[in-house]
């Protein structure tokens, strides 16, 4: 905030905490305990399920994903192949570890206003600019996952809206919407902003990480698209997700971006294709799997 003097703390380390997560009573000394000679300290979570189901998607963490079984050391580049070995390109950095102070304020990145999701560009922009990262697979953090949470509502139980989507409200005078268009405009705010860094900042590495997360953001941006209104005009800048669509669909997408009105009348003759190809992969799979049997 450039309105008031904020003088910088004199401390060593910053750590985030969710008000409703909590550590292990050894998270601290586990994390000094390995952050000689690395910028990030980056540890494991245990999921707690408050009033909520597991879902499918939460069998593994991220560290589980990438193929994390002991601790070790890692440069980004070494951080980022891990990526593109376990097909995956999710990644979300904050409260889950320890990070040196010093190369927070060299770096120069903040959160991002107004959105959710925040912690995406906020966790990959850390990452590849860190010289060193330790990761300890211990889970260290216990991240409780609870009904009408910032990130995690139902559409059924949308009691309120945070103060800045107000904006979206007065557009939309209805709830869901609204929060349809917070978090469809949100992820894509989160991906102008990555795409912006790689564009100003070109290297072997920054290539790298933008060909392997920006493709993340394409399908829950272009909800946009569903919506009749935009109140932030996002919309025209959406061809910016061009070079990441899916290789499968990019035909579809594009007139998707460039002429939606063609693609509304074409919409249904997509789903037709869509319920057949899924029946179709079905019946593959149960010809397969009987054929192992």
């Amino acid at each position: 905030n450039n309105t008031i003097e904020f003088k910088t703390p004199n401390i060593d380390y910053i750590i985030f905490l969710d008000s409703d997560d909590y550590w292990k009573l050894n998270c601290i000394e586990e994390c000094i305990k390995h952050s000689n000679g690395v910028d990030i300290v980056w540890f494991d979570l245990e999921c707690v399920y408050d009033g909520v189901e597991k879902p499918q998607s939460m069998d593994k963490t991220r560290h589980e994903i990438l193929g994390y079984t002991t601790n070790v050391g890692e440069t980004p580049m070494e951080w980022l192949k891990r990526f593109i070995v376990a097909n995956t390109n999710d990644f979300a950095f904050v409260w889950g570890g320890l990070i040196d102070f010093r190369f927070l304020m060299c770096i120069n990145i903040c959160f991002l206003n107004n959105v959710i999701y925040e912690d995406r560009s906020f966790g990959i922009l850390l990452f590849i600019q860190s010289n060193g990262i330790f990761i300890i697979t211990d889970k260290l953090c216990y991240y409780r996952i609870r009904p009408n949470s910032s990130c995690n509502f139902g559409n059924d139980k949308i009691t309120h809206i945070f103060p800045h989507s107000h904006l979206y409200y007065e557009s939309f005078q209805d709830m869901e919407l609204t929060w349809l268009y917070y978090n469809a405009s949100s992820i894509f705010i989160v991906f102008l902003e990555l795409q912006d860094f790689f564009e100003k900042n070109p290297s072997e590495l920054n290539e790298l990480a933008k060909s392997v997360f920006l493709p993340f953001f394409v399908k829950p941006s272009l909800e946009l698209l569903s919506l009749n209104k935009d109140p932030l005009n996002l919309i025209p800048k959406l061809i910016l997700l061009e070079p990441y669509l899916d290789k499968k669909l990019r035909k579809r997408d594009e007139i998707r971006i460039k002429n939606p009105k063609l693609y509304k009348k074409l919409e249904p003759f997509t789903r037709i294709y869509d319920k057949a190809t899924s029946i179709e992969r079905t019946i593959r799979k149960a010809i397969k799997n009987k054929s192992k049997k």
